[in-house]
C-alpha cells in the first residue's frame, strides 16, 4: 500500500493531516478486527507500524487535553489536563501537581494564551487502555478517569480561540 521506509514515511508526513492518520489507522484496525481486510498480518502490521511513525513524527511537541473526573477531590471533581508529547510519551504540562483540585476549562483556556499554545488534541482515551504512557484510568480506590474532552468542553475552548483537533483514534 505504501513504502514504509524513513524516506517515505517523512514525504507522507508532510502530506497526511493529523485526522488522516487517525482516520486511516481505524480503518486498517477495523478491518482487520472485521476479518475483511485483504492484507497479510505484515502488511498489516509494517502499515500500522509505518502509521505510528508518521503520528510521532507530526505530533511530537504537540498538546493533548483530556477530560478528567478525580473522585479524591472534594472541590471541582471534573475538569481538563493538558500534556505535552515527547516521542513516545505524555508529559504533564498542565495537571496539578496535588490531587486537591482539577483544573477548569477556563483556568485550562488561560494558562493555554498565556503560553501562546493555539492549539490541542484529544481523542478517545478508554478506562483499560493506557495511551504514551498516560492510563485512561487509575487508582482503584480513589479513580482518577480521564477521557476524550466533552462536546461542551471543545466548544468551549474554540470559543476561547484554541484549536482543537479531535482525533478518531489517538496517534
Amino acid at each position: 500500500m505504501f513504502k514504509t521506509d524513513k524516506k517515505s514515511l517523512d514525504e507522507l508526513a508532510f502530506a497526511f493531516s493529523e485526522e488522516d492518520i487517525a482516520k486511516f489507522r481505524r480503518l486498517l484496525e477495523l478491518t482487520k478486527s472485521q476479518n475483511i481486510s485483504t492484507l497479510s498480518k505484515k502488511e498489516h502490521d509494517a502499515l500500522v507500524n509505518g502509521l505510528n511513525k508518521i503520528g510521532k513524527l507530526k505530533l511530537n511537541s504537540k498538546y493533548y487535553a483530556f477530560h478528567v473526573s478525580d473522585s479524591y477531590v472534594e472541590r471541582q471533581t471534573e475538569g481538563v489536563e493538558v500534556y505535552l508529547r515527547r516521542g513516545n510519551v505524555l508529559r504533564d504540562y498542565f495537571v496539578p501537581g496535588t490531587r486537591e483540585f482539577v483544573y477548569e476549562q477556563d483556568e485550562i483556556c488561560e494558562m493555554l494564551k498565556d503560553k501562546g499554545i493555539k492549539r490541542v488534541y484529544t481523542g478517545p482515551l478508554f478506562r483499560e487502555e493506557e495511551f504514551l504512557g498516560l492510563p485512561g484510568e487509575c487508582d482503584e480506590e480513589h479513580p482518577i478517569i480521564r477521557e476524550k474532552l466533552h462536546p461542551d468542553e471543545v466548544e468551549f475552548i474554540r470559543e476561547k480561540g484554541i484549536e482543537v483537533i479531535v482525533l478518531e483514534e489517538l496517534i
